[in-house]
């Protein structure tokens, strides 16, 4: 029985081996040389390439849009908000709408003219903010819309999420990159950031903070 157990596992432990050896081969010869951890470098290779790059750190957010930041499709003025175009000439005066959300607001893989705020500001004939941030959990999101509400005061809120933004709301990490987590208390209607670290130098203290009534806000679902 014993000598049976022991041809097992060490049969599973060869057959491991040879997978891992499989592996390193197919990333090329060099690989064999190196036995880093390779989540951890692609994760730290993401994050450089994200704050400084695409994003800049935020004590709240943990990163938010750099402001002027551009690629073949994407461009972004200078709060950090995707560029729109021109209201047409009938469009309304008066309070933008402010359209925050994730990447499906920001229109990662469409043009300027293509993302869903850039259609909804000609639908309205209103002048429209498209505030998104790619990779945002539904924390991020709300904090966001709260942060620019002052800012921008909108006269109207569109808040456009995916079922994934909850998932990401429970991460401290998304895309190489750090974030706060939002964790509810049962006992009072508020919500409490858990202290992060963004980078090796930094701690974040505990911020919490209170969601204010809805107003006027309403919300889609992508």
């Amino acid at each position: 029985m014993i000598g049976r157990l022991t041809l097992l596992v060490g049969s599973v432990l060869v057959t491991l081996f040879l997978l891992e050896i499989g592996c390193r081969l197919v990333r090329g010869p060099e690989a064999l040389l190196d036995w880093r951890n390779i989540v951890l470098a692609k994760r730290l290779e993401m994050s450089a390439q994200n704050i400084g790059h695409r994003f800049t750190y935020d004590p709240l957010l943990g990163y938010v849009q750099r402001a002027g930041y551009s690629d073949r499709l994407m461009a972004f003025g200078e709060h950090g908000f995707r560029r729109m175009p021109p209201p047409t000439a009938d469009a309304t005066d008066g309070p933008p709408v402010l359209a925050t959300g994730d990447s499906y607001t920001q229109g990662d893989e469409v043009d300027n003219d293509h993302t869903w705020p850039a259609q909804l500001q000609g639908l309205l004939r209103r002048r429209t903010i498209n505030a998104g941030v790619a990779a945002y959990g539904f924390d991020q999101i709300v904090l966001r819309t709260e942060q620019l509400v002052p800012v921008v005061k909108p006269g109207l809120i569109v808040l456009g999420f995916i079922a994934d933004d909850l998932r990401r709301a429970e991460m401290s990490r998304t895309w190489g990159t750090e974030k706060p987590i939002l964790r509810s208390k049962v006992t009072q209607p508020s919500y409490t950031m858990s202290p992060f670290r963004p980078r090796p130098t930094r701690t974040i203290h505990s911020i919490s903070c209170k969601l204010p009534s809805a107003g006027r806000c309403c919300s889609t679902r992508s």
